[in-house]
Parts: C-alpha cells; structure tokens; sequence
C-alpha cells in the first residue's frame, strides 16, 4: 500500500529542502579534521585520503594516477574541485608550498579534496527519497531520507576524500533508474541504470556487485508487464534478455573506461595492482588473521554504521516490504534484495576481519526499507501512540548517534595526546607502534622509536635506557593486532604491559567519548557483540576518528598521577 500521508507536495519538498540542508550540516561540522594549525604537513589520520595523489598527478603533469588500489573516477572529482586552488597547467605553486612548508595550502587542498563526499553524501539523500517514493510513496520517502542524512556511517566518510560515499551514491541512483524502469517498462530508463552502475564500480571496485540488480531487471524488462504463455514466447524473451545485455554491458564497459580510461591502456597494472590486490587482500592471509566467513563481522559493522534502533528498523522494513504476492507491482520491490542480499553474501565470504565500511553500501537501501516500515508504524495505528513514542526515540538515538559522531571530528585524541604530550621537555624518550596516521604528533626534540611490531615490548624491561613512554593507539589493535595473526611472545608482551605495574604503569588514557570510559582490555580483542553494549550509550565508533590513546609510563620520571581520563572535568 502507498505511504500517502496528509502532507500536500509542496510539504514534501520543503521538508525534503530541510533534511538535505541537515544533511550538509553534518557533513560539513567537522571538516577540517586533520587540517589543523601545529599538527604539521605530514599528518594524514586517514591514511587512504588520496587528496596527496592528486596533487602528484598535478606534480607531473599527467592524468594517469598510475595507481589502481582504488578505480580512478573518484581522483578525476578531486581534480576538479582542486582546479580553482592549484591550476592543473603549473606545479610551481605545488613547489612554492612545499618549499616554504606552507601547511595551510596544504590543509586547503585536503579540504577541497573532500568536498565530492560531501557533494555526493547530500545526493545520496535526495537518491534515497527518490527510491522511497517510487517503492512506497512521499512520506516513506521522506523517512527514508532522513534516516539516510542521520546515517553515522555514512556521515563518517561523508567528511574523507575516499571514494566510497561518492560510490554509494551512485550506486543508489543505479538502483533507482533501474526500479523506475521496471515500472515504467523503459528501455531507456535501463540503460542509464546501467551506465550509472558503471560509473559507481569506476569509483569503487566492489560496486561491480550492482551486476547482480542489474540482470533481475534485465529479466523483468524482457519478460514484459505480463509473462507470455505462447509457444514461441521463450524465444521472443531470450532475444529480449540478450539484446538488452548487450547494451546493458556496453554502457555499463562505457562508463567504466570513462572514469578510468587508463585501466585498458595499462591493463596488466590495473589487474595487478587493482583486480587481483583487492582479491589477495580479502580473500588471503595477505589482508589479515583468516577467517572461514565474515558474515557475523558484517552484521556488527551494520549495527556500528547504523546504530542499534535504526539497524532493527531496517531488519523489521525488510520483512515488512517483502511482496506478500508475485506481480509485476511487486517487482521493483525485488531489486532492492537482489542489491542487499548478494552484496552481504559477497563480502561475506571475505576472510578478514572487514572495516565497517565494507558494508555501507547497502546501507542506504536497509534504510529505504526502515523508511516504508517507520511511515507504517507512524500513521496505521493512531489510536497507539506508543509506536509514534518509539519511532521518535529511534530518530533521536540516530541523531544523536550522528551529532556525537561529528563532535568527535572536533574533538579527536589524537590532537588532545599531541597537546598533552606538548608540555613534556626536549629529549623525551617516546616508544610508538604502526602507523603515524594513528598517534599524536611527536614533536622534532623527542627521542622516538617507532616498531611494526609489539616484539620490542619484551625488551623494554630489561633495557636501562628503555623509554619514558609507551604509546598505544587503538586503531593500531584494530588493524594489525586483531585483524592480522600475531606470535605468542606479542601477546605475552602485550598482556604483560597492562596487567604488570612495573617498570610501566598506566599514565593517561585519551578516550573517544567524554562520559564513556570502556575497559581497556577489549583493546585485545576482536569485535564481539559485546560492543552493541559499549555503543548504546551515544557511543560510535567512527573509522578512522579519534581512536583511543593510552599512554604507559615509567614511574620514575612521569607526571603526577591523575585519574586516566581524556577530557578535563
């Protein structure tokens, strides 16, 4: 049944206009994260951002980004909007930066870099109420799109120069062609579906899994409004099936080569370096501790996308929008699971331990389906108000999930440790682990030793000139503690640092939430569903995004000891 509410459309469009300039608000709080004054030129805390590649195409002056990690249509949008910061005719403006150590043509140029995610991040909303409204009507629309802007997940990467909301958002505006062509029976309508879809898997491999909607309607759109029941009628609809896949093919190939034109030029990179990297990442030991499937992982990740109520939402729309009867009404319907239910299963058989990123693309349609179901509960039953009470607790806890989502934008720990850290004299003998990307700044003066790997940890008891401090970031346990297997002695080593007091005590912890203290020990494990607990209170996670630090000291020369908290009373 269509969502018709008692809305006027001109309601709609107003209340449309709001959502989308809320949705800008969120993307924009926060934007120059990372970018700061003192955190210097090298910072990167999120080390994919590929705002650097950009600027070294322009460096030397070419379009080939000779880099296939990621598909090149997402670094061409970069381009652009650098265009009116650094002309793509001269690198000597490049040159003079550099030179100068100008950090804040620097940190302008990572801002630009992220303006298509953000550009993209707000279309998405507006792709989601189109999709609603042709599956349910305006007002499940409206809902739809609303969950989608309050999305944490999707408000995440919203504020990166990474390619994956730009890739989510065209992939939904792939699937939203492609209902309206099923309803419409336009061939047309189709074969933009299918061009769109290319673009989306030239910006992000792994939307090369809109294949899969792609053909179902194919197969409606040869099958016609009605199934034919002649004899020769199978003939009449496998010439159908295979005309339309070929054009479906050629302009999904089309689009493709248009947002990386070079990947047929240099094709044994681009299968090297792009299709068969991306395979031996997730599906060997390569990218991590093997795993038999990851699908549990997955369902986690979209609770840690989504939040608790809106992902139960989405699971209840689900069933709800599932057609009670095969007709061609209810065909439309269908693409949304033939996009859902083979993407999950696709990364699911991925042996890592997946970045909760793996799973936003399906997020928005999940939320379509919230949509039609909280437009459902909204309006069938108005003689219960306690359904209207729970629908408005579910869209406050999302909101709040998304605003505390931004406030840590503003308020990383890794900005509050290098401002701690600041106060400590010249000669400060640090020991760091992994990625600068994941700790503070460390300042010229300190002594700093930075290890791959925790083996040195059993050193530094026995060693006389061992350092003052030992700096932990979580995002570090994240990636190459939980996710890759580690040695016995590592996690000898690693116990032995947070369950012995001597020589190392617990000095300063920075945590990511200001009234949320988790136990440090579930820094040692992988995700469990423990963490549902831990993300209740307002609690998210953001990728990338002020992971928390804690800092061990000897107790012979650290501070006064304080409460291990990040933020002051």
């Amino acid at each position: 049944m269509k969502g018709v509410g008692p809305m006027r459309p001109w309601a709609h469009g107003v209340a449309l206009g709001c959502i989308l300039l809320m949705s800008l608000g969120l993307h924009g709080v926060g934007l120059t994260w990372s970018t700061r004054p003192g955190l210097g030129l090298e910072t990167r805390w999120e080390p994919d951002e590929l705002d650097e590649l950009a600027l070294f195409m322009i460096w030397n002056q070419t379009w080939n980004p000779r880099w296939f990690q990621y598909p090149s249509f997402h670094i061409y949008m970069i381009l652009g909007t650098l265009a009116p910061h650094v002309r793509f005719s001269t690198a000597f403006r490049i040159l003079d930066a550099k030179l100068q150590d100008d950090a804040d043509f620097f940190a302008r140029a990572r801002i630009l870099a992220r303006l298509p995610s953000v550009a993209f991040g707000v279309l998405l909303v507006l792709w989601v109420f189109l999709l609603g409204r042709a599956l349910w009507g305006p007002t499940a629309g409206l809902w739809a799109a609303l969950l989608t802007a309050l999305t944490s997940g999707l408000v995440t990467f919203g504020h990166l120069a990474v390619p994956h909301v730009p890739a989510i958002s065209l992939a939904t505006l792939s699937l939203y062609l492609l209902v309206r062509a099923v309803q419409r029976s336009h061939w047309g309508l189709f074969a933009a579906g299918a061009a769109v879809a290319g673009l989306a898997a030239s910006t992000l491999y792994n939307m090369a899994a809109l294949a899969v909607p792609v053909l179902v309607a194919l197969t409606f759109l040869a099958m016609g409004p009605a199934v034919d029941r002649g004899r020769r009628a199978w003939k009449r609809w496998a010439l159908r099936w295979l005309v339309g896949g070929f054009v479906a093919l050629g302009f999904w190939a089309g689009a493709f080569l248009v947002g990386t034109p070079y990947a047929l030029r240099e094709f044994q990179e681009f299968w090297d370096r792009g299709v068969m990297y991306q395979y031996r990442f997730a599906m060997t030991e390569e990218g991590g501790q093997p795993l038999r499937f990851s699908w549990p992982q997955h369902l986690l990740n979209l609770i840690h996308n989504q939040g608790l109520p809106l992902f139960a939402l989405s699971m209840a729309g689900a069933v709800f929008g599932f057609p009670r009867r095969w007709d061609a009404a209810a065909r439309p319907r269908v693409l949304l699971y033939a996009w859902i239910v083979p993407y999950f299963l696709y990364v699911g058989t991925f042996r890592i331990y997946p970045p909760a990123r793996y799973i936003l693309p399906i997020v928005p349609a999940l939320n379509v389906f919230a949509g039609a179901l909280t437009d459902r509960m909204w309006r069938a039953r108005r003689g219960q108000p306690w359904l209207r009470v729970g629908v408005a607790a579910a869209v406050l806890y999302t909101l709040g999930f998304a605003v505390m989502t931004d406030w840590m934008f503003l308020h990383d720990t890794r900005a509050q440790a290098t401002a701690w850290f600041d106060r400590l004299p010249a000669g400060t003998r640090v020991a760091a682990f992994h990625l600068k990307s994941y700790l503070p700044k460390f300042r010229p003066d300190f002594v700093l030793e930075m290890y791959d790997t925790f083996h040195a940890l059993a050193d530094f008891w026995e060693r006389v000139d061992g350092p003052t401090y030992v700096v932990l970031s979580q995002a570090s346990f994240a990636r190459f503690f939980i996710g890759m297997a580690r040695s016995p002695e590592e996690q000898a080593a690693l116990a032995r640092l947070f369950q012995d007091p001597y020589p190392y005590r617990l000095c300063r912890v920075f945590y990511r939430h200001p009234w949320v203290r988790p136990s440090l020990e579930l820094m040692l494990r992988p995700y469990s569903w423990k963490k549902i607990l831990e993300w209740l209170p307002l609690n998210p996670e953001p990728e990338f995004v002020s992971p928390p630090i804690v800092v061990f000291c000897r107790p012979a020369t650290p501070p006064p000891y304080r409460e291990a908290v990040g933020y002051p009373r």
